[in-house]
């Protein structure tokens, strides 16, 4: 049986490995661009969150109560407007606790030694918690 080549259907093998080629690069350099907003979308969620903890504990230690528990709220607000951008990192129950658990921070009637306990709380979820490091698969 002797082998033959036609140039047509050479042509069209290497221009199929040729799109083949360009739609996996595309598609790899999508996965990791995504990749990288969400652990930028995460860091920010867990440096406000450390700032509304500063404002906690600067709320119990500063004698100007009213400027400390303004600065505290102006956290909260920041906190929970990227939280809100930011939902579909959360399982649906994460979400709801996330929520309430911001909505204590809020909340004036309770003790600042339990609000740094919902700090840490949330602090552990698993949206807050930085990711592994991923080397992608080629």
């Amino acid at each position: 049986m002797e082998l033959t080549t036609r140039p047509e259907l050479l042509l069209v093998s290497e221009a199929l490995v040729r799109d083949f080629k360009k739609a996996t690069e595309k598609l790899l350099f999508a996965g990791t661009r995504w990749q990288r907003r969400r652990k930028q979308n995460r860091e920010d969620m867990r440096l406000l969150l450390g700032e509304a903890e500063r404002a906690l504990e600067e709320l119990r230690y500063s004698r100007n109560q009213s400027f400390a528990s303004g600065m505290l709220l102006y956290a909260l607000n920041t906190l929970f407007q990227s939280v809100q951008a930011h939902r579909k990192y959360f399982s649906p129950a994460e979400w709801r606790a996330v929520r309430v658990d911001i909505m204590t921070l809020s909340d004036n009637e309770v003790p600042v030694e339990s609000k740094l306990t919902v700090v840490s709380r949330i602090a552990r979820m698993k949206a807050f918690v930085p990711e592994p490091h991923r080397v992608p698969a080629i």
